[in-house]
């Protein structure tokens, strides 16, 4: 999951370092050549001044490149996300009548829109009529094997404003109402917009200036600095679902595969959670979910152990074990031990 976190934020960076470019191009356009040695660099330096005449069509452009690039990394990552989600529900759940009821109420309907738009440039090389076709009958079929068509639950047909995010992932049956309380992305808004209430105001925002842009009607022009500040504020919007995406398929590997360790007898440090008599063997490495009082799910890697006070590698149910988590995990908590293989639930 953390990979698709990643491509956004390569993105991002890039778009940033394409705005500090843009910064230094104004600079040289306020440079006096006649002050500039040798006469060579100069002659290059009013040589680019002069197709800098018209700079308020440069600042459009820029502008333009900006809001479009960044809207554009905000939906591949939306629509990547929803899809890989879907995915792993699939390689978590035995059988296709205990996958999440909103991913089996809207599997059929957008297969089917998405076959009637299959030959267009969106989705063209990406899938194909007969690979939809063959992952409706794998779930309509007595045997175990099915395969969802997890790539038409990302198909959208409005703006991603932070409503039709939040509509698009309620059709998989994930909820992402709590992202604008999540308290690192409010701090990141906060920084930028302190006065500002609507904590998703620039994720509209953006939606809607993609949408000036694309019709040619932009009017008021962001300044690199705010358009630097919307990237943040999307990077951190772009990790807060990911927290709940991640907290929600944690929910199904516990359900379908988690072994209950119960809450610890002492937490240490909130990252060691000690045991008196642990329930089942724990080796390092695992993965461990840990659940707060509100449901609330993080997961990490054991990082060490101790049993009786002595290091090693294994812990056998029954043993006085101390864990060493590399996640918080605080008194009350609830802990579970689920795949090793289930690694991409690790936020990054």
């Amino acid at each position: 999951m953390k990979a698709n976190l990643s491509v956004l934020k390569t993105g991002a960076d890039t778009l940033r370092r394409q705005l500090d470019l843009f910064d230094e191009v104004l600079k040289l356009n306020r440079v006096n050549a006649a002050e500039v040695q040798p006469a060579g660099a100069a002659k290059q330096i009013v040589e680019v001044q002069s197709r800098l005449s018209g700079s308020a069509d440069l600042a459009r452009f820029c502008y333009n490149a900006a809001i479009v690039s960044l809207y554009g990394l905000l939906e591949r990552y939306i629509e990547n996300l929803i899809a890989e989600a879907v995915r792993r529900v699939a390689e978590l759940v035995p059988r296709y009548d205990l996958v999440p009821e909103k991913i089996r109420l809207h599997h059929l309907p957008l297969t089917l829109e998405v076959l009637s738009h299959i030959g267009t440039g969106r989705y063209q090389g990406k899938t194909s009529g007969a690979e939809l076709i063959r992952g409706l009958y794998s779930c309509t079929s007595d045997t175990l094997e099915f395969a969802l068509n997890d790539s038409v639950f990302a198909h959208h047909t409005a703006n991603f404003r932070s409503e039709v995010v939040k509509q698009s992932f309620e059709r998989i049956g994930l909820q992402i109402a709590g992202v604008p309380a999540q308290q690192d992305y409010r701090d990141v808004v906060d920084r930028y917009f302190p006065e500002e209430n609507n904590k998703l105001y620039v994720i509209d925002d953006l939606s809607e200036r993609r949408n000036e842009v694309s019709h040619g009607s932009a009017s008021e022009l962001l300044s690199s600095g705010v358009l630097r500040s919307y990237i943040e504020i999307v990077e951190a919007y772009a990790a807060a679902v990911l927290n709940e995406a991640i907290s929600w398929l944690l929910g199904v590997a516990i359900q379908y595969h988690g072994r209950d360790l119960g809450r610890p007898d002492e937490v240490f440090r909130n990252e060691i959670a000690g045991y008196r008599s642990l329930r089942v063997g724990v080796e390092v490495g695992d993965l461990i979910a840990v659940i707060d009082g509100r449901g609330q799910k993080r997961c990490g890697w054991v990082s060490s152990i101790e049993v009786d006070r002595v290091a090693a590698r294994r812990a056998s149910s029954g043993s006085s074990t101390g864990l060493l988590l590399s996640c918080p995990v605080r008194d009350g908590n609830r802990l579970y031990l689920v795949p090793r293989d289930a690694d991409y639930l690790l936020s990054p």
